[in-house]
């Protein structure tokens, strides 16, 4: 019994980073964003930046809901997050050829 509430605990502290980790991450995108629509090309290598930290915010969302054992959506996220990391890959290399 106890070692089920010591884990519980220890889920709850990383529940508590990881909700500060997706804060800042989504502030991050949130301006790199709006400093890519009000100036596109000054800005065009923020666009691969914007991805790579999209595909960071789903992977901690995807550990977020594999720990509660929403398998579909952990997926989902999973999809999502490589589909992201594999365009900011092919954009950052886009942009430097």
């Amino acid at each position: 019994m106890e070692r089920i509430v010591r884990g519980r605990r220890s889920y709850k502290k990383s529940g508590s980073i990881t909700k500060i980790i997706n804060l800042i991450l989504s502030i991050a995108i949130i301006i790199c964003g709006v400093m890519n629509i009000v100036n596109p090309k000054g800005n065009a290598e923020l666009f691969p930046i914007i991805c790579i930290m999209g595909a960071v915010l789903n992977g901690s969302m995807c550990v977020k809901y594999y720990m509660r054992k929403d398998f579909a959506r952990a997926i989902a996220l999973t999809i999502a997050a490589i589909f992201l990391a594999v365009l900011g890959v092919i954009t950052f290399i886009a942009l430097l050829l």
